[in-house]
């Protein structure tokens, strides 16, 4: 600007190609300087722009790092909210059964512990109650109807002692209640309890009415025990004493219960070696058919020496035991096995086939395989299926299972021959023995006993027709005087065993019995002398 200046003060002429020059010069100076400006301009857009951008990815992370806090403390409290909630419903349930509201075993610990060290402690009765097959009720209707009578059980003892004492469910179809007694409540405690008993609750259950019965045990605190535990102990073996002596009934506790127990419990153990050291044995009486003047069999009877009292232990203390215990299973196959070999041994002596009948637990017919193990049985003694009669009992009809219908299928099926044992002595389903149709109804001794012979004898030819309509024979048992072999003769009965023909005895004993009768048949003995002789 200098030069320029001074040229212009100088007046001297100015070149044209100077100028042209100088203009240029400035023209390039002003581009550059332009081009530079557009660039720096450029750099602070293109710096403020990414500055934007990281400035909303700050933002971005702060609103989501407080939205995330907002969530994560509304979480916390709603946690906090539930769980004192649920504490404070755990604090409420405690001590309760949440299906009955009845209490619980801890409510009712705690509970008597406050009553028993209370200053003036007042003796209470302790009742242990059952509910007579209520398994039953749940396998058939279900475990939702199954509640229903656990509800209904528990009401109908809630207005029985109209809040007299402390009534707690102990578990499954169990109950227990404390009842304060004062000096006429003894009275009033049976009084109760006959009516429930007698008079149970029921309840509607897919349209039919099923009752809710009771068992019972019952012992007295402070009597018959120092300390509560001690006392329910002793309920529960009058509870164990009631439903042995046949269900719906109340027991209460004496000490000829704990001899009793305590006999049990020695049997129980005893019974593990009784299989294997040979104590068990059989004994057979036999059976004879009136058509064919003949034995045709014989029934398989279960014995047990025991080896340390060297008393015989009679088959209806010990076999309810072995069937509690799960022993039965082992006892029911050594029963089979030797009932077989035995009759395989008549067989091969020359004595002829002889119908060999056993008498099997329900609880083995719960089994899988039960027909299996029956055919490999008879397979392994090289015995025909006609060759064996199982028995049973009506109590395997009451337990209304699957498994045990098809077990009793498949053994016919084999051509074994099923007895109902003790016919009409207690539940009869008719339909159900239209579908079983068995072979044989044995025909109780009890009937024999009907003082009226008329209704004696029309009980007899009723089972007789029934039996003939669903094409079974008829056995009596219990034939003991000539009066009675008369009797069931003259009613149309074909087959019979009982002390007038022959006590049961050993396999050895029998084998000689059997020669014996077929000797007198062989001489032109008949039969009948044989039975006049007893």
């Amino acid at each position: 600007m200098e030069g320029l200046d001074g040229l212009l003060a100088s007046e001297q002429t100015i070149d044209p190609n100077e100028l042209a020059s100088l203009r240029s010069t400035s023209d390039e100076l002003l581009i550059e300087i332009s081009d530079y400006t557009r660039g720096l301009e450029a750099n602070v857009d293109q710096m403020l722009k990414e500055k934007e951008k990281i400035t909303e990815v700050i933002w971005f992370e702060v609103m989501s790092s407080i939205a995330l806090l907002l969530l994560l403390s509304m979480t916390a409290l709603a946690l906090f909210i539930g769980n004192r909630r649920t504490l404070r419903q755990l604090r409420e349930a405690n001590g309760h059964d949440h299906l009955t509201g009845l209490a619980n075993r801890g409510g009712f610990s705690d509970a008597m512990d406050q009553r028993v060290k209370a200053r003036n402690p007042v003796p209470h009765a302790l009742i242990v109650f059952d509910l007579d097959h209520f398994k039953q009720i749940n396998d058939q209707h279900g475990h939702p109807q199954g509640d229903s009578v656990l509800k209904e059980a528990a009401q109908c003892l809630i207005k029985t002692f109209e809040g007299r004492g402390i009534i707690a469910r102990w578990g499954g179809d169990e109950f227990v209640a404390a009842i304060e007694m004062a000096d006429n409540s003894l009275h009033d405690i049976k009084q109760k309890l006959t009516t429930l008993i007698t008079t149970p609750p029921s309840i509607q259950i897919n349209g039919g009415v099923i009752p809710i019965d009771f068992s019972c045990g019952i012992a007295l605190w402070p009597s018959n025990g120092n300390t509560v535990n001690e006392v329910m102990i002793r309920a529960d073996a009058a509870l164990y004493e009631a439903k042995e002596g046949g269900r719906k009934r109340f027991v209460f506790y004496s000490e000829d219960i704990t001899a009793r127990r305590k006999e049990q419990d020695e049997i129980r153990a005893s019974l593990s070696r009784a299989l294997s050291d040979g104590e068990l044995f059989l004994e057979f009486q036999p059976q004879f058919c009136f058509s064919s003047e003949s034995y045709v069999g014989a029934e398989a009877l279960l014995r047990w020496r025991c080896s340390t009292s060297n008393e015989m232990i009679p088959p209806g203390k010990f076999i309810p035991i072995a069937e509690e215990s799960g022993q039965i299973w082992a006892i029911d196959k050594f029963v089979l096995d030797e009932a077989c070999r035995t009759a395989a041994d008549w067989a091969r002596r020359g004595l002829g086939q002889k119908r060999i009948a056993v008498n099997l637990s329900p609880h083995s017919f719960q089994r899988l395989g039960l027909a299996a193990i029956i055919l490999n049985t008879l397979e392994r003694w090289s015995l025909t299926a006609d060759a064996l009669e199982i028995e049973i009992t009506e109590g395997v009809l009451l337990t209304d299972s699957q498994q045990v219908e098809t077990n009793l299928a498949d053994i016919a099926k084999l051509g074994v021959r099923i007895a109902l044992d003790d016919f009409g002595t207690g539940y009869s389903n008719i339909a159900y023995l239209a579908k079983l149709k068995p072979d044989l109804l044995k025909i109780d001794r009890s009937f024999l006993k009907e003082a009226n012979h008329h209704t004696r004898a029309s009980i007899v030819q009723g089972i007789e027709r029934l039996a003939s309509t669903l094409g079974a024979e008829t056995l009596v048992e219990g034939i003991e005087t000539a009066d009675e072999l008369q009797f069931v003769k003259d009613a149309g009965c074909q087959l019979i065993q009982g002390f007038l023909l022959a006590r049961p005895m050993r396999a050895d004993k029998i084998a000689a019995f059997w020669l014996k009768n077929q000797q007198a048949n062989e001489t032109g003995n008949s039969n009948q002398s044989l039975l006049k002789q007893g």
